[in-house]
C-alpha cells in the first residue's frame, strides 16, 4: 500500500477510535451514575446502534473538517514539517487547526508535497 493510503486509513481509524472511546465512556457513566444494567449493552440492537453512531460521527468529523477547510481564508501556510506534520497559521484557534489537519489527513495531503502559501499578515 502507498504511504498516502495508509495515512488516510489511519485518519479514519483515529476518528473512529475517538468516537468509540466517547461511546464507551457514555456506557460506563450510565452504568455507574444511572445504574443501568450491563446486559442492556450486550444486545445486538445496541451494538448495531453503536456501530452506526461511530460511522455517523466519523462522517460528521470528515464533513466538518472539509467545511473548515473551505470556509477558511484560502491563503494560509501549508508546509510539511520535519516530521511530516502540517504547519498552519498560528493565529487560528487550536480547534480550527486540528480540523484543518484532519482534513489534510482525510484527503491524504499530509505527506504529498512541501509547499508554502503565505498570507500577507503572516
Amino acid at each position: 500500500m502507498k504511504r498516502d493510503t495508509v495515512g488516510i486509513a489511519r485518519a479514519y481509524l483515529k476518528a473512529a477510535g475517538v468516537a468509540a472511546m466517547v461511546m464507551q465512556a457514555g456506557v460506563l457513566i450510565s452504568m455507574e451514575i444511572f445504574g443501568a444494567n450491563e446486559a442492556a449493552f450486550d444486545t445486538l440492537q445496541f451494538r448495531l446502534w453503536v456501530g452506526g453512531a461511530i460511522l455517523a460521527s466519523v462522517l460528521t468529523v470528515r464533513l466538518v473538517s472539509y467545511v473548515v477547510f473551505v470556509r477558511m481564508n484560502p491563503t494560509f501556510v501549508v508546509q510539511t514539517g520535519a516530521y511530516g506534520d502540517i504547519l498552519t497559521h498560528g493565529k487560528w484557534s487550536p480547534v480550527l487547526r486540528l480540523l484543518l489537519r484532519l482534513h489534510f489527513a482525510f484527503t491524504g495531503a499530509t505527506r504529498q508535497r512541501s509547499s508554502t502559501i503565505c498570507s500577507p499578515d503572516y
